[in-house]
């Protein structure tokens, strides 16, 4: 008998940086890419089924496409309790979007102290 399991997925980083494109196009497998940009103001759910390979098992996953301004970010933080995982977004074309990674892993790390995130290891 198949399994089916759930996993919750945040999805942050920097307003305009992405993140609903790419959930988006990982909720529709590549076949639709928003042309016009709309500002997500709070979460946008999506729910996907992904099929696991090689066996008839399957993972619900519902991603949360959370807003990056930080207008919202009260709102925001109510809905990391308890991810499953979490997806940092950030826009290859902006430092400042890079650099913020560390910004939303920490505010990740304050907001669902039960989720393991590894440090990072220093380099000498």
């Amino acid at each position: 008998m198949p399994n089916l399991l759930r996993a919750k997925c945040i999805v942050v980083g920097d307003s305009t940086c992405g993140k609903s494109s790419v959930c988006q196009v990982f909720h529709s497998d590549n076949s639709f890419f928003p042309k016009n940009y709309t500002m997500t103001t709070g979460v946008e759910l999506l729910v996907k089924q992904v099929n696991i390979p090689d066996t008839k098992d399957s993972v619900e996953l519902y991603l949360y496409d959370a807003a990056g301004k930080e207008l919202f970010s009260d709102y925001v933080s109510k809905f990391f309790d308890h991810p499953s995982l979490i997806a940092v977004v950030y826009d290859c074309t902006s430092e400042s979007s890079f650099s913020s990674c560390e910004k939303w892993i920490q505010r990740v790390r304050h907001e669902s102290p039960d989720f393991h995130i590894p440090e990072r290891n220093a380099r000498s």
